[in-house]
């Protein structure tokens, strides 16, 4: 019952579905979630199957690089977007260097989704690492016996048996996807998703509006080589975003 506390009780469901705005970002954020769970069940599936069948020098490393995600926030992950697909981050500043554009797209659609697929691969790999472990060699054996094809092995034996895994985690990272607001509050400040549109407000504001107009962009940001004086002033590789360094923080 609380989901009609609000004020305009159970008629701001009606209102949300009928907000132009708020259904272009729900089918703009399904789309992404959608490519987010498939990304990563196939970023996560492969390297969780290969872990749990192999074991070499180097595994528990490996492991722990790939389930790093799981002790960061999703705003740590966002500023991680802004490190690498900022406007002074690692991929435009090697891109200009070979002598092309400035690759920039940590605040967009792409930069979002490179952080929700970051987030989500550890949860697919250790589920599927703990599902493969328990998929009986003896099937294989048979299949193989029969003359199956390595394919075939895979696609009905191997996969069946991790079906009930890949849903599970394909869940998972969907539901991350649809409503995870700390990534989103990182990169999305620009672009219309669910968790910064959320519902129609008063004069059919959303929260991303709110933020615009409580933290509006600087005139002048910041240069990236920082203001002149007798000390050098070094900026972080999102400082020259107005967004990120011209904010007019109280």
């Amino acid at each position: 019952m609380a989901g009609g506390a609000g004020p305009d009780g159970w008629a701001g469901y009606g209102i949300a579905l009928a907000d132009t705005r708020h259904l272009t970002s729900l089918a703009e954020t399904l789309v992404l979630s959608i490519a987010v769970t498939l990304a990563t069940l196939v970023l996560g599936g492969i390297p969780g199957l290969f872990l749990a069948r192999n074991r070499f020098p180097g595994r528990a490393l490996l492991v722990s690089i790939l389930t790093l995600p799981l002790a960061f926030p999703g705003v740590v992950v966002g500023f991680m977007v802004i490190l690498l697909a900022g406007r002074q981050g690692l991929i435009g500043q090697v891109s200009q260097a070979l002598g092309g554009d400035r690759i920039v797209f940590a605040y967009s659609m792409a930069g979002l989704f490179l952080g929700y697929v970051y987030f989500s691969i550890p949860r697919v790999v250790l589920t599927v690492m703990a599902s493969a472990e328990k998929l009986d060699p003896l099937l294989e054996e048979a299949a193989r016996s029969l003359g199956a094809s390595p394919w075939r092995v895979f696609t009905d034996v191997i996969l069946p048996g991790l079906k009930p895994a890949l849903i599970a985690s394909g869940a998972v990272s969907f539901a991350t996807s649809m409503g995870a607001f700390g990534t989103a509050f990182t990169l999305a400040t620009r672009i219309d998703v669910l968790p910064m549109v959320g519902g129609p407000r008063a004069g059919g504001a959303s929260f991303a509006d709110d933020f615009r107009r409580q933290y509006p962009p600087h005139p002048n940001p910041l240069p990236p080589e920082g203001r002149r004086g007798s000390r050098r002033t070094v900026l972080a590789p999102w400082a020259n975003d107005p967004w990120a360094s011209g904010c007019k923080w109280p």
